[in-house]
């Protein structure tokens, strides 16, 4: 269903599949079994049905939505490398900056629990939430829309004007709530941590929202702003673009350092000394009782 009520929502599916497979939750023939509903859904589409909807519809779309990996590839098609940076954190949160929108509150939710567990000793990110959360972050970088575009529907010719709104990030919303309530409410578990892959978006995406917040409450333009420096860099990026190299490159590299910093955090956490959930006590903790070491 969500797949034909928005044909980017496949991206989200597979990525999600791909998780479960590397986290051993999946084989590869369930994983087939996985992908095989929304995939045939595709065949329901009416766009795929009726030429003058592919005419103006999709060929229009391809317009725009034609580059993959855009996060990584846009800066070149434009001309503009040195906005690569920009580029990395506007799919990972950034996007969601938009005029008279209003500032999406979950991730800087997201980002003052995991923290508040951190400053603990107690973080605990769940396996489980952590690859739904992941995936629908990592979906954004996977989407085949730039960014930014040098010809907006005949509209603006010459001038790089942004073309990601924020309800591209809609979906991470849910994920995120499930995920900030579950390290909130219940930091201690039995379930396996998260790997890398599943752990560092979600920090960057929650790393990013104060950012975000600034922008969409007060200074909406600082955005379009970072678009015009880039812009008017093109040809002499050393002197006009080197001060937003230097501040996009050095926040990337804060995120990554905050990420792996709280992965090892949460990597290095104490386990659970009881499992009261399952009505079973830990065997690790029985281990160390004498009445019990020499019988296990």
């Amino acid at each position: 269903m969500a797949v034909l009520t928005k044909l980017t929502f496949l991206i989200l599916i597979i990525v999600l599949a791909l998780f479960l497979l590397l986290h051993h939750q999946l084989n590869p023939k369930r994983l087939a079994l996985y992908m095989f509903p929304p995939i045939i859904s595709l065949s329901l589409n009416p766009w795929l049905w009726i030429q003058q909807t592919i005419k103006t519809t999709v060929e229009g779309h391809l317009t725009f939505n034609n580059i993959p990996l855009s996060p990584i590839v846009g800066p070149f098609v434009i001309g503009v490398p040195q906005s690569l940076p920009w580029y990395i954190l506007s799919y990972l949160g950034m996007g969601q900056v938009f005029w008279n929108t209003l500032p999406f509150i979950t991730p800087l939710v997201t980002l003052a629990v995991i923290l508040y567990r951190a400053l603990q000793g107690r973080l605990h990110i769940p396996a489980n939430l952590a690859v739904a959360a992941s995936a629908s972050v990592l979906t954004m970088l996977l989407l085949p829309r730039n960014y930014w575009t040098a010809n907006w529907s005949g509209m603006l010719q010459g001038v790089l004007a942004r073309q990601f709104y924020p309800y591209y990030f809609y979906p991470v919303g849910p994920f995120l709530a499930m995920l900030a309530a579950q390290i909130a409410f219940r930091p201690n578990s039995d379930e396996p941590r998260p790997t890398r892959l599943a752990f560092h978006p979600i920090v960057a995406t929650a790393a990013l929202a104060p950012l975000a917040v600034v922008m969409n409450l007060g200074f909406p333009y600082w955005d379009f702003i970072f678009t015009l420096i880039y812009n008017y860099s093109q040809g002499q990026w050393l002197l006009e673009g080197a001060a937003m190299i230097i501040f996009t490159a050095a926040l990337t590299a804060a995120i990554v350092i905050l990420a792996e910093y709280l992965y090892r955090r949460d990597t290095n956490a104490p386990q659970p000394q009881l499992s009261t959930k399952q009505g079973r006590p830990n065997k690790l903790l029985i281990t160390k009782l004498p009445l019990f070491k020499n019988h296990l």
